[in-house]
Order: C-alpha cells, then sequence, then structure tokens
C-alpha cells in the first residue's frame, strides 16, 4: 500500500518517525518497494500479491516470533502467528458502508477480513472518532479497543509559496482552475462535482477550467455516465491529468483558485488538508468524518445537491473576503497536526502493548 495515495501517505510519514524508535523492526514487503522508508528495518520479502489467498499462507510462514506484529491495513493474518499482540490501523469501513459498489467477491473478502481484524487485534488504530463509531456500528468491536490517531500534513513538503508555471505548462493548462484531488471511485462523488462545473458554465464562467488529480483508472466509467451525454461541451475545459509526481501536486494547489471534495464517505480526507496547507480554499462534503477533520476552515456543500455546491463555487470565486478568511482558517488549521505527534501516539500503543 505505500504507493497508494491515502494509507501510502501515511505510512510514509509516520515510518520515518518509527524507525528512529529503539525498536528491532522486520517489514515484510515486495522487493520492488525496498526503499529509504525502510532503512534501518530487517526486510522480509514477500512476492504475493495484497488481498490473495496466497498472502495468508506467506503470512503464517514468513512472520517471525515478535512482540507485536501491526498491520497498518486490514489486510491481517488469519492463521496463526508467532506474535504476543497484535496491532492494526483500519482507516475507515467504505468497504462494510458501501457493499453494492464492490463486487461480491470484493465485498465478501474485505468484509471478514475487516472483522477478523477487529476481533484478532489487541488494539486498533483509526483516523478519527467518525471512523471509531463505524468500527463499533459494523464489527461490535467495543469502543475501548479503538485508539483515534489523526493524520497530519507535511508542512515542510505543503506550504504557501509562490506555484510554478511550469505545471500548467506540461498539462496545457491556459486558464484560472478548480481543482479536485482523488480517484474516481463513486463515493468520491466526481458526477455531482462535474455537474456543479456544467452549471457554472451556463451561468456564465467560462473562463475557469477544472483539473482532476488522482487515479483515473475509473475514467471509463465516468466517460460512460456523464461526457457521452451532457458535458461534452465541456471537454476542452476538464482536464484529467491522472497521479502526478509528489512536487507537481504541490504545484497544482498553489496555482488552484479553489479545491473542492464532495465525497460521501471518508475516513479521515486528506486532501483538504494539503489544499490548506497549499494556501488553497476549500469547499468540502459535510459527510462522513469531514467535518471533524477541516472544523471550520472550509465551507461545507451538501454532497447530494449540485447546485448548492455551484452556489459555493461561485460564492467563494466572487467574495475575496471570503477567499482570504478560508485561507487563513486553513493554515491555522493544518498548524495544530503533526506527524511527529501522531507517531509518538502510535509508540505509545506499540509500548503500552507491549509491557502488558
Amino acid at each position: 500500500m505505500l504507493v497508494q495515495s491515502g494509507i501510502g501517505t501515511y505510512l510514509k510519514n509516520i515510518l520515518e518517525h518509527l524507525k528512529q524508535a529503539p525498536i528491532h523492526w522486520y517489514v515484510l514487503i515486495h522487493p520492488h518497494q525496498k526503499n529509504s522508508y525502510f532503512d534501518g528495518m530487517e526486510v522480509i520479502p514477500i512476492f504475493t500479491p495484497i488481498y490473495s489467498p496466497v498472502e495468508q499462507i506467506d503470512f503464517a510462514r514468513k512472520i517471525p516470533s515478535c512482540d507485536l506484529f501491526w498491520s497498518p491495513h486490514f489486510n491481517v493474518p488469519i492463521f496463526p502467528v508467532s506474535s504476543k499482540k497484535r496491532l492494526t490501523t483500519i482507516h475507515d469501513l467504505f468497504h462494510l458502508a458501501y457493499p453494492k459498489l464492490l463486487s461480491r467477491l470484493e465485498r465478501f473478502y474485505a468484509g471478514f477480513l475487516i472483522k477478523q481484524a477487529a476481533y484478532r487485534s489487541d488494539q486498533i488504530i483509526t483516523d478519527s472518532h467518525f471512523s471509531k463509531s463505524e468500527l463499533c456500528k459494523y464489527t461490535n468491536v467495543i469502543a475501548n479497543k479503538i485508539e483515534v490517531i489523526p493524520l497530519a500534513v507535511d508542512l515542510d513538503r505543503f506550504s504557501p509559496k509562490k506555484g510554478s508555471h511550469q505545471i500548467l505548462e506540461k498539462f496545457n493548462i491556459k486558464k484560472k482552475f478548480l481543482l479536485y484531488v482523488g480517484n474516481l471511485k463513486v463515493h468520491k462523488n466526481i458526477q455531482a462535482l462535474l455537474l456543479a462545473f456544467d452549471l457554472l458554465d451556463k451561468r456564465g464562467f467560462s473562463e475557469i477550467d477544472f483539473v482532476c488529480v488522482g487515479n483515473s483508472k475509473d475514467m471509463k466509467r465516468l466517460d460512460d455516465s456523464c461526457f457521452k451525454q451532457s458535458l461534452q461541451h465541456l471537454k476542452h475545459r476538464l482536464h484529467f491529468v491522472g497521479n502526478v509526481s509528489d512536487e507537481e501536486l504541490v504545484d497544482f494547489y498553489r496555482a488552484a483558485v479553489l479545491m473542492i471534495f464532495p465525497s460521501l464517505y471518508e475516513g479521515f480526507g486528506l486532501p483538504p488538508l494539503e489544499a490548506m496547507a497549499c494556501g488553497c480554499p476549500t469547499i468540502c462534503s459535510y459527510a462522513a468524518s469531514l467535518p471533524e477533520v477541516c472544523k471550520t476552515a472550509t465551507l461545507y456543500c451538501n454532497p447530494y445537491n449540485y447546485r448548492h455546491i455551484a452556489e459555493l463555487i461561485e460564492k467563494v470565486m466572487i467574495d475575496v473576503d471570503l477567499r482570504q478568511q478560508l485561507i487563513n482558517r486553513g493554515l491555522q488549521l493544518v498548524k495544530t497536526l503533526s506527524w511527529e505527534i501522531s507517531a509518538q501516539k502510535h509508540l505509545e500503543k506499540i509500548d503500552q502493548l507491549i509491557e502488558i
């Protein structure tokens, strides 16, 4: 999961701090992912794909005798392993909350693993109180077994410095633009955002483009349902740039007029905080964990009403004072979040489990 956007960001930042602790770490990774994040850790190569049944066999064979086994995702070992204690991070319960968006096999296996993780773990870490309540709801795990440790933003990387114009030239973006960061899965609600953009166009906002940054493997579904029907006339103003480098992502945040995040379900939601750290005002859905995470630093939209999304976009674009308020509040909010504090809380939980 190191290459994934959300969990990958979590792992990279937490590992930087965890590996400095006086702990002998073994890490199970695919050799292709061996890099500086694992310096100082003893690597145990594992070649099997994530979520595969063979992965479970490899877990049983390769996990050495240890004081604690930490699964930073819900793909936990279901067979006995030589570990005195087990810790699991479960970021969200999307697979159980939105089962209709998954295939029958995905629904069964993910649900099985999440419930196994809840049952077999001595302690669970999650990112928000919203996700904690979802864990209790869907797995019946007792609340005091779950520790909420918020994620953070790397302020050395995400900062409100002047952006580079090269990013706009590279992706042929010639106008000011609205920004969305995330994948194109259905629960991310990108269709409502596109309909809002279409409504803005009809209201005369023709001098602004739309940029979508993130995994675009679900682009064909979006093509079929939107572009081939009502949004053909906007195609020249829609830029789906796919995955970009870390540096390019920062430049997009800095250059955007506004970042909109209309997701229906998030365990935490890092993109709005990253945008805030770069001095970009945001509009977020009021769903799931987002009000808990973004507090008063964003404008909240009804994600089920694209007209409301369009109204808020128009409001932020026109009201200079409101834009500056959102920028200021965002910059203040991200200063209260720290990967160092998050990692320290992980270590405290690890120490507590080992000492029990």
